[in-house]
């Protein structure tokens, strides 16, 4: 790490130094050739120049205009290369690219992964860096502690799937958690229509803050027909299919 640029601990940045977990990264997506890609937070590099080799396009989006300043530098010969100092959470519109690719500051993971999928319809795939522990909550099964909001928005819009974990020792600085290396491959038809999505996520929302609660006792007496087919269960106990049934059941009533 070059002694002049301190990664910011307000900013969450923990660069991938391990040269072995770049090239199984690099390996998982440059499998997908001759793609335009959208890396965010490309720190110093490391990943983008691998990025660079392969992609028709690539667009770096990094909000610490240091980095940015030094991936521009960098890359001043490479005209695939395009380096925006911007915010991703901020962007109006996101670069479309089929591809994205990020070591995701965990701060801010969720945020990030969320607005991803809001606007799926411009990408194909997701390669994505998070730490362990959330990342086991999107391959989470029903009645398992992992089993929650990020489960649904994962599961419904996307096919996902654990590629590797990583150890501290593989980032600089190191992080007091492992991490983990994600594949999320955007459902053409997601489970869930969106015009449905409001009323499922409001109805969702109300019933994992209450998880331990049954779902009559979570929902009232507003939803008669859903208690009598769900009631006495909670809400983790039952599968994604089982909760967008639920979803439809509370909007007939």
């Amino acid at each position: 790490m070059s002694p002049s640029i301190r990664p910011k601990k307000s900013l969450g940045q923990n660069f991938l130094i391990d040269q072995n977990y770049k090239r199984k990264i690099l390996g998982a997506v440059l499998a997908k050739t001759g793609s335009t890609i959208l890396e965010i937070g490309g720190g110093k590099g490391i990943l983008t120049e691998g990025l660079a080799l392969s992609a028709s396009h690539l667009w770096v989006v990094e909000k610490d205009h240091r980095l940015a300043e030094l991936l521009r530098e960098k890359f001043c010969g490479n005209a695939k290369v395009e380096v925006v100092c911007e915010d991703f959470l901020e962007m109006e519109a996101p670069p479309p690219s089929p591809i994205v690719v990020s070591n995701l500051p965990y701060n801010i993971a969720s945020q990030i992964f969320i607005k991803l999928i809001e606007n799926r319809k411009n990408f194909s795939e997701l390669f994505l860096m998070f730490q362990k522990e959330m990342a086991l909550r999107f391959v989470a099964k029903p009645r398992t502690k992992d089993y929650g909001l990020l489960t649904l928005w994962a599961q419904i819009y996307t096919d996902c799937r654990i590629l590797f974990h990583l150890p501290p020792t593989a980032f600089s600085p190191r992080p007091k958690v492992s991490s983990s290396f994600v594949h999320f491959k955007i459902r053409e038809t997601p489970l869930l229509p969106d015009d449905e999505a409001d009323h499922f996520w409001k109805i969702m929302r109300t019933l994992f803050q209450k998880r331990r609660k049954t779902i009559r006792s979570a929902l009232g007496k507003a939803y008669p027909a859903t208690n009598e087919k769900w009631g006495s269960q909670r809400v983790e106990e039952l599968s994604v299919p089982e909760l967008i049934s639920l979803s439809r059941s509370c909007a007939q009533a």
